[in-house]
């Protein structure tokens, strides 16, 4: 019997185990926007198609950054400021490289914030 009950809870600590994440890093509070230039504001909307894009493990978080836009293609992408840095430096980076604006115009300089959720 003493077995039995060994193993039942055995079981119950590994499966509790299994269904517990780690804790997660506190996000910082995001710093105020800075407002994009008049020549980035011009290239206009970019294209949703990106938006849905899937990341394992989902990241969480904000991050702020700057690029330049080329003939409707990001370039030049650079991390300004994140929360938690490590969680979303990678799938913000991934998520602009893949982003087209079909304006096709131009730009430099252009800052954009981004939640992760």
């Amino acid at each position: 019997m003493s077995r039995l009950l060994f193993q039942a809870l055995g079981l119950a600590l590994m499966c509790a185990g299994c269904a517990t994440e780690p804790p997660r890093e506190p996000v910082r509070p995001e710093p105020a926007y800075v407002q994009e230039n008049e020549e980035c504001a011009a290239k206009g909307p970019p294209d949703d198609s990106v938006w849905g894009m899937k990341f394992d493990p989902r990241p969480y978080g904000w991050a702020q950054l700057r690029f330049d836009v080329e003939s409707g293609a990001v370039t030049h992408i650079e991390i300004i400021d994140a929360s938690p840095r490590h969680v979303v430096e990678a799938p913000t980076m991934a998520l602009f490289q893949k982003l087209r604006f079909p304006s096709g115009k131009s730009a430099r300089g252009c800052v954009w914030s981004h939640k992760w959720g």
